[in-house]
C-alpha cells in the first residue's frame, strides 16, 4: 500500500539508528526557454555550497524545442566536476530524444550517469549502494522487477538508493528491497496550493477516483522511501502556480 508521510525522519529507517547523510536533488531541468544554462550552473554552485554528501541527478535535462548548444548539458553542470566522486545520475523520459548529447556530457564531466547499473559511495553514515534506473516506457513492472533482482543488496551498505526518474514505478519496487528512491517527472503537479501550506495540487484530483499520485514529498510502501522532488525546471504547460521549483537539502536518517 503506497502512503504519503510527512515527517522528515520516514525517509529512511533501518536497524541502525541515529545517522544521517544528505542529499541535494536535482531533476527535470528542462534546459531551454525556463531555464537557462547559468541558471542550471547558479543550481550547481549552490549545491556545492551546502556541503551535501550526495548530489542525485535524476533525468530530464532538456527541453528539445529549445535547439540548445550540444555542449549546453556540460557547460551548465561544469560545477559539479569538483565533486565528481559524490554525484550520480540516471535518465529521465527526455533524455532519450538526445542521449549521445547526455551520455557525452556526463562522460566528459567524469560524472557516472548509471544506466541500469550500480554503484558504492561512501558518506558521513557509512558506505551507500546507488542503483540507477533506465526509463522504462513499456512493462515498467516486469523490466524494474528483472533490474532490481539483478543488483542483490549490498551487506556491507548502510542504505540503499535507487534513481527512478518515474514515482509512480515506486508501486514496482518489492516491499522488501529498503530502498530510499529519489524520483521527479511530475514536477510537484505544477499548480496547486502547497505554497501557502495546503497538501493540493491538480494531480490529487486522482483522490476522488482512489488513486494516490506521488508527485511531491515523502511516500512509503513497505520498507522503501519515496521522495518525489518538485522539480528544478519545468516542461508542458509553461507556468507553475502555488507550486514552486524545488532546490532543497534532504536529509536522510538511518
Amino acid at each position: 500500500t503506497l502512503s504519503s508521510s510527512s515527517a522528515a525522519s520516514d525517509v529512511y529507517k533501518r536497524q541502525v539508528r541515529g545517522s544521517t547523510f544528505t542529499v541535494f536533488q536535482i531533476t527535470d531541468p528542462h534546459l531551454g526557454p525556463f531555464m537557462s544554462v547559468e541558471r542550471l550552473k547558479h543550481i550547481c554552485e549552490k549545491a556545492i555550497s551546502l556541503d551535501p554528501d550526495l548530489v542525485l541527478l535524476t533525468g530530464d535535462y532538456f527541453t528539445m524545442q529549445a535547439h540548445l548548444a550540444e555542449d549546453s548539458l556540460k557547460h551548465a553542470l561544469q560545477p559539479l566536476q569538483s565533486i565528481k566522486h559524490k554525484t550520480f545520475a540516471c535518465l529521465g523520459n527526455h533524455d532519450y530524444e538526445a542521449l549521445s548529447q547526455v551520455k557525452k556530457a556526463f562522460e566528459d564531466l567524469g560524472i557516472p550517469l548509471l544506466i541500469d547499473a550500480e554503484t558504492t559511495v561512501d558518506t558521513r553514515a557509512g558506505k551507500v549502494q546507488i542503483v540507477g534506473s533506465s526509463f522504462f516506457f513499456f512493462n515498467a513492472r516486469e523490466q524494474l522487477d528483472t533490474l532490481l533482482k539483478s543488483i542483490p543488496k549490498r551487506e556491507d551498505c548502510v542504505a540503499r538508493i535507487l534513481l527512478l526518474h518515474n514515482p509512480f514505478h515506486f508501486n514496482f519496487v518489492s516491499d522488501d528491497e529498503g530502498f530510499v528512491v529519489f524520483s521527479g517527472h511530475l514536477h510537484g503537479g505544477q499548480v496547486g496550493l502547497l505554497n501557502i501550506g495546503i497538501d493540493f495540487t491538480l494531480m490529487q484530483i486522482g483522490k476522488l477516483f482512489g488513486k494516490k499520485v506521488p508527485d511531491h514529498g515523502v511516500w512509503v510502501k513497505g520498507l522503501n522511501r519515496l521522495y518525489s522532488h518538485r522539480g528544478t525546471g519545468f516542461y508542458g504547460y509553461p507556468l507553475r502556480f502555488g507550486v514552486t521549483g524545488e532546490e532543497s537539502l534532504i536529509k536522510v536518517h538511518i
